[in-house]
């Protein structure tokens, strides 16, 4: 298990994971999740806010939106899946939408031609 798994689990729960919690999804102690979620805090990836689950307290993590990247630092083949500084909403997409109605893509597709004019 590594940080970029780690956030992965994160970012599948919209309302977030409670640290308690996240350990266990991933299979890994508390001490280990622990140090990765440092990390993912430390590079500014998730937010972490106190929390009380079953009398414990713990930690609710949520993976930060709409983090920037160095689009000149990617390859070049990866720089047409990033718009203004986020990746193409169809880039690990689960749901069984039409591209054409979907309002994501449609965003994104803008914010993709008014980076190139």
């Amino acid at each position: 298990m590594d940080e970029n798994s780690l956030l992965e689990i994160i970012q599948e729960r919209e309302d977030g994971i409670l640290q308690n919690e996240l350990w266990r999804v991933a299979g890994i102690d508390s001490r280990k999740c622990s140090r990765l979620v440092k990390r993912l805090l430390d590079k500014n990836l998730v937010t972490r806010e106190a929390a009380v689950s079953r009398g414990s307290r713990t930690y609710l993590l949520r993976a930060r939106k709409g983090v920037s990247f160095e689009v000149e630092s990617l390859n070049p083949d990866l720089k047409y899946l990033i718009a203004n500084g986020e990746f193409s909403p169809c880039v690990g997409c689960r749901r069984e939408c039409e591209p054409k109605y979907c309002e994501d893509l449609t965003e994104w597709i803008a914010n993709l031609l008014a980076e190139e004019s």
